[in-house]
């Protein structure tokens, strides 16, 4: 019950199967006295009410499966409680999970302009596969962010691209895949297996994987026990709140104080409106076709290390980052992943300035959340000029 009960409140979804067919739907809410578990309707259609069923889940990174029934109650499709719930680990390669602070990047793209695309988080990975927890979701022909659906990848769809970010101890990977499944299990997980893995990245992630395999462990859960600690806390009476002491009056300020201070203010001001908006040029190639810029006003600043753009970008927040594809013969993207983590993207527009910005690099930027794109030369400086004001 203790097991039930948490993959009801984390809504793990169940893969039920039956003699002529299967369903996978999630726990609405645990019937102690019918002795069952109420589920989504799903595809229940056409099964009997008894039919015998073998339910399976995914938690604590494994598989579980127990022998239920399914039954109807006005219409409502409940499984019965079972008697055991048995460890059933269905993987055929070890897998191990990645801590949070690894931060792990996944880009998944079905084709190139066509299909969906995925951008998520690594939650584990085996020699032949990998799960993803998704972050977002993407239409490639249009562009624009989709609501994640089980029905977004057909069944054994090939990924044309797949690009992990950041395995400890392992150079970037690019490769192809096939998808799995796509389940909510708290977030949506998207999980797919290896497609056309070179050796050299076959050893680089089996070394990786290798030292982290820990022996199977139980995890000991408590369905009463849970019960008797909410029941505890919603009826243990809140504490008479405190009267909030007054603060106390401040000293007044000093004619002199109060005078400097009125000084220092418009002085502050008048510098910032001479210096005028500021503009962070990322590396000094993009500078000669922004130069018209300061022209109409702005303060252009170029970094040429990823040092320095941390440091301009924490020190005070500038109208807008203008950057071009790659920098220091890498991504653009990988560097913006990475101060994205820093959490110093989060107010400033992004522009990325190239002569050609192909579909699918224009399609990797877009699912890192990056909307504005720029064709060098800028022949219409003036529009230009008018999005960043």
């Amino acid at each position: 019950m203790g097991y039930l009960d948490e993959v009801f409140r984390s809504r793990v979804s169940l893969q039920v199967n039956f003699k002529k067919g299967s369903a996978t739907t999630e726990i609405l809410f645990i019937d102690k006295k019918s002795k069952a578990l109420r589920v989504q309707m799903a595809d229940f259609e056409g099964m009997k009410h008894g039919e015998d069923a073998m339910a399976g889940f995914s938690l604590d990174k494994t598989w579980w499966s127990f022998h239920t029934k399914l039954v109807f109650d006005q219409d409502k499709p409940h499984l019965l409680f079972p008697k055991s719930i048995r460890h059933n680990e269905r993987r055929a390669s070890p897998r191990t999970a990645f801590t949070p602070r690894e931060q792990v990047k996944v880009t998944i793209m079905e084709g190139i302009g066509s299909g969906h695309g995925i951008f998520g988080m690594g939650k584990d990975i085996s020699s032949d596969g990998m799960t993803v927890t998704v972050e977002r979701a993407m239409n490639l022909s249009t562009e624009k962010e989709t609501p994640v659906a089980k029905s977004l990848f057909k069944p054994g769809a090939k990924l044309a691209f797949v690009k992990i970010n950041r395995i400890p101890g392992c150079p970037v990977v690019e490769t192809q895949g096939i998808f799995r499944r796509l389940e909510r299990s708290g977030k949506w997980v998207f999980a797919f297996s290896f497609h056309k893995l070179s050796n050299a990245q076959q050893t680089l992630i089996d070394r990786f994987i290798e030292p982290r395999l820990l022996e199977f462990k139980y995890v000991k859960r408590s369905f009463k026990r849970r019960e008797e600690m909410e029941t505890a806390r919603f009826s243990t009476p809140a504490e008479s709140a405190k009267p909030e002491k007054p603060p106390s009056p401040s000293p007044p300020e000093k004619p002199e104080a109060a005078a400097h201070s009125a000084e220092a203010q418009p002085t502050a001001a008048s510098s910032r409106q001479e210096s005028g908006p500021k503009l962070l040029v990322v590396g000094n190639d993009l500078m000669g076709h922004l130069s018209f810029l300061e022209e109409d006003g702005f303060a252009l600043e170029a970094v040429n290390t990823p040092v320095a753009i941390v440091k301009s970008l924490s020190d005070e927040t500038p109208r807008a980052m203008l950057c071009g594809l790659e920098f220091k013969g890498r991504e653009i993207a990988e560097l913006l992943e990475r101060v994205a983590n820093m959490g110093l993207l989060d107010e400033i527009k992004i522009i990325v300035c190239a002569e050609d910005i192909p579909l699918r690099e224009r399609i990797k930027l877009k699912m890192l959340n990056i909307q504005h794109f720029q064709t060098l030369p800028i022949l219409d400086k003036s529009e230009f000029t008018a999005t960043l004001k």
